[in-house]
């Protein structure tokens, strides 16, 4: 009898299971009853039940358990509708548009404007919960986002630089990168240092590190390029390769909001190069016998060979190097945050860590971010406020492609390509102590396994950047806003290379670098924003800015060193050393006036004069000037424009001198 009512139970269980799945279908339409095509209709709640209209404005989507689900249908410029299926088969939208997307307030240079006043070129990047919890650093985020924005990474390494150029390359032989502002802080660029080296072998430059690592892409609210001269110029020569403005998160409810999140990515190769394995090797050995060389190689193999049909004794291990040096990895991440607005007072407290292991063996990055945004409402008129963030990054790594050496000893991606397919004794039991280059196998040299356990270079940072400001609501029509803020690192790397890669260096070679870079700025800000007469709206800034950079470098190298075991800790007692330090200072002080003009938001005319005065220069060449200008027509605000089917049309010209 149980065995009968389980089986009915498990039925009935069954037809609900297969009963709860919907086929929903629709039209999505505007509110003149036109077809609207490319619209997404989603399962409120789900990031994969989705469906998009034809160019009819049809729709089908499949929906699980329908009695409790909503659909919500949404796209740009127009309003999301959402709607409760209900066991509903057919559901119809009629889509409206959405003039607060027009009314949006973006962020540009030293302060913000609605979007349809916008007149140079300025796009905006919206911040997807989903993938700012996949991204461990802002270039992630900026991947595919961004019409005329390129995101080019220099390797596979995890902390590896990347190259992110706003309409292509802007200088031949200077540097394209764009400039970095967070919350009104102007970011130091990318790590590129070059460490000291000894030997043929050592040296290219030291790959650069990714300087954005230390930003949590989940603390992020806002991303606004400015890619245009009219829209750069007001940050003057800096701005020339473009702007990517950056705001961080503050508080959006009263009471306290508390979120925790886990990430796991589980990550493979994604191509493996074709090479010859250690049986195809042979065949080809023994297809060339007449060369010298490869009857040698098969000699040192074989004990005893004579050809193919008596090969002899293996003396060898064979290795295929792209198993024995790449892996599947974990990446982890984990988020936590904490905010608030009690009554004066916005708080956002965030704490963040990264693990990311490499694909190559000992190879890894670990990300430590830790942000406290506050703002305090001082009166109706005064509030001041504070956005500290801090990290830390600890990366290991290996030395990766080099330039133009083609040996198995010029970096770690060479070894594993051109290394034969085989090993000469115990892939990781040998003793490195004592060795040189002189009294290793020759087939031993310079191999991937080699490189995994005799060389690595790592990177150690911590990286502060505090930004207080106090903003005064002056009167009616003015506003002061006051800003300071920072971007501090210091970052070690030390580096070691044994006996048994330098093929040039003549034994081991250890290096320690030490790095510290402070940029500092301060800006006042005078806004004016008044409307007159009929439809006229007069706005702008008055602003000056006092910025202070200092780098400074100490370099120490040890070469020869026998002391194996502890490697680059040894460097001072290393026979032979070379020490080298560099310093740079400059300050610049700037002043710039910004002013717009609307009529009806219909025509928009933006005017910017900026002059730098920089100590790295002398005489007449000491200051010079930005000038911009820009204007917009808003052809769909004219009485005339009746086209339903276009919501937003504006004619844009501008210039500017970075």
């Amino acid at each position: 009898m149980k065995k009968i009512l389980f089986i009915i139970a498990f039925m009935l269980f069954s037809i609900s299971i297969f009963a709860q799945k919907t086929v929903v279908t629709g039209r999505i339409t505007d509110k003149e009853g036109k077809p609207l095509p490319d619209v997404v209709v989603m399962l409120s709640g789900s990031t994969t039940v989705a469906a998009m209209s034809d160019s009819n404005g049809y729709y089908k989507i499949t929906v699980p358990d329908a009695s409790k689900a909503k659909l919500s249908a949404s796209m740009i410029s127009f309003k999301t509708v959402e709607k409760a299926v209900g066991g509903k088969t057919k559901i119809d939208f009629i889509m409206e548009d959405d003039t607060e997307f027009l009314d949006e307030v973006v962020v540009v240079g030293y302060g913000a404007m609605r979007r349809s006043d916008l007149t140079g070129s300025v796009a905006s990047v919206s911040i997807d919960e989903g993938d700012a919890g996949q991204s461990a650093s802002l270039d992630q985020l900026l991947q595919g986002k961004a019409a005329g924005v390129q995101v080019i990474s220099n390797s596979a390494a995890p902390d590896a630089a990347v190259n992110i150029r706003i309409r292509g390359m802007s200088s031949l032989t200077g540097s394209s990168e764009p400039l970095y502002v967070v919350d009104g802080v102007i970011l130091t660029g990318s790590n590129s240092s070059s460490m000291l080296s000894y030997g043929g072998d050592n040296t290219d430059a030291d790959e650069a590190s990714n300087a954005l690592m230390g930003l949590n892409p989940r603390d992020i609210a806002s991303i606004e390029i400015l890619k245009d001269a009219s829209a750069t110029a007001i940050y003057g020569s800096e701005g020339a390769n473009g702007v990517v403005l950056i705001t961080t998160k503050m508080a959006k409810t009263e009471k306290p909001y508390m979120a925790f999140s886990v990430g796991l990515d589980y990550v493979t190769m994604y191509k493996r190069y074709d090479m010859l394995s250690f049986d195809e090797y042979v065949t080809y050995l023994e297809a060339n016998t007449e060369n010298e060389g490869s009857q040698g190689i098969l000699n040192r193999i074989y004990d005893g060979y004579e050809g193919p049909e008596n090969r002899g004794t293996l003396k060898v291990t064979p290795v295929d190097w792209q198993d024995y040096s790449l892996r599947n990895t974990l990446r982890q991440r984990y988020y936590f945050s904490v905010s608030g607005n009690p009554k004066t007072l916005y708080y956002n407290f965030s704490l963040g860590y990264n693990r990311n292991e490499g694909i190559v063996r000992t190879t890894g990055s670990n990300q430590l971010t830790m942000r406290l945004n506050l703002e305090k409402s001082i009166s109706k008129k005064f509030k001041v406020g504070a956005k500290l963030n801090f990290s830390n990054v600890d990366s290991k790594g290996q030395q990766g492609a080099n330039g133009g050496r083609q040996f198995a000893s010029s970096s770690m991606m060479r070894s594993l390509l051109i290394s034969k397919p085989y090993y000469s004794g115990n892939l990781d039991d040998y003793d490195e102590a004592d060795e040189d280059w002189d009294t290793i196998d020759e087939d031993s040299k310079s191999t991937p396994n080699r490189w995994i356990k005799d060389s690595y270079s790592n990177r150690f940072e911590y990286r502060f950047t505090p930004n207080i400001y106090a903003n005064w609501k002056i009167s009616k029509v003015f506003d002061l806003k006051v800003t300071a803020g920072a971007d501090w690192r210091m970052t070690q790397r030390t580096k070691w290379r044994g006996a048994s890669i330098n093929r040039t260096a003549g034994g081991a070679t250890a290096s320690v670098n030490n790095d510290e870079a402070l940029r500092w700025n301060a800006d006042v800000l005078l806004n004016y924003k008044k409307t007159f007469g009929r439809g006229h709206t007069l706005s702008g800034t008055l602003g000056a800015t006092y910025t202070s950079s200092f780098s400074s470098s100490q370099s120490l190298l040890g070469y020869n060193i026998k002391h194996y075991e502890l490697k680059s800790d040894v460097i001072n007692s290393a026979p032979n050393t070379m020490f080298a330090y560099s310093e740079t200072q400059s300050t610049t002080m700037s002043a710039f006036l910004r002013a717009i003009y609307n009529y009806r938001d219909r025509y928009v005319i933006t005017s910017t004069i900026r002059t730098d005065g920089s100590s790295r220069f002398k005489g007449k060449n000491k200051f010079s000037w930005f000038p911009s200008f820009a204007a917009a027509w808003r052809i769909n605000q004219e009485p005339w424009f009746k086209v339903d089917a276009i919501s937003m049309a504006k004619l844009r010209l501008g210039w500017g001198q970075v």
